[in-house]
């Protein structure tokens, strides 16, 4: 069952965010983003949606 999952992961080098490592990463850029004019949160979701 998670075997394409994995597949994916490496062809598109996805990282697990569960990892406390790749986790802080994410969330400092996620946080430095939203808090960026003109940026915000709405802008961030709608670039995350496309």
């Amino acid at each position: 069952m998670y075997e394409p999952t994995s597949e994916i992961q490496k062809r598109f080098k996805y990282r697990d965010f569960t990892d406390r490592k790749w986790g802080r990463h994410f969330h400092s850029f996620l946080y430095g983003r939203v808090w960026t004019p003109p940026e915000g949160p709405v802008a961030l979701f709608n670039h995350g949606v496309t």
